[in-house]
């Protein structure tokens, strides 16, 4: 739990130059690894006017076994392909790069004749 610290400002009414009221605010950054923590904190909202929700963000705890995971079996699969390739085609097939980044594919103009 992160609390930041609290901020006041001045509510006016439509006339006068004086304050109505005071909004005060806040915020607190919560981190929670499960689900019933987020219910807890969706039924205090529910409950309360006064709090409420601003944004929620996600991350994956597990990400970089799951990465290693995904790696594997893609590997796995490209080795089996090349495997057939070899086999069908009578060449032996050599690695060149493996790329590690997305890589963005754009479609080809139409020519105009």
């Amino acid at each position: 739990m992160k609390n930041s610290k609290f901020s006041s400002s001045p509510q006016f009414g439509w006339l006068g130059k004086n304050p109505s009221s005071y909004k005060v605010i806040n915020r607190v950054a919560i981190t929670i690894n499960k689900e019933g923590h987020l219910q807890s904190i969706a039924r205090l909202t529910d409950e309360n006017k006064e709090i409420e929700i601003v944004s929620t963000s996600f991350e994956h705890s597990e990400v970089s076994e799951y990465t290693k995971k995904v790696r594997s079996k893609a590997l796995a699969k490209i080795m089996e392909q090349k495997a057939d390739y070899e086999r069908t085609l009578s060449i032996q097939l050599t690695p060149v790069n493996i790329r590690t980044k997305n890589i963005g594919y754009h479609g080809q103009r139409e020519l105009e004749l």
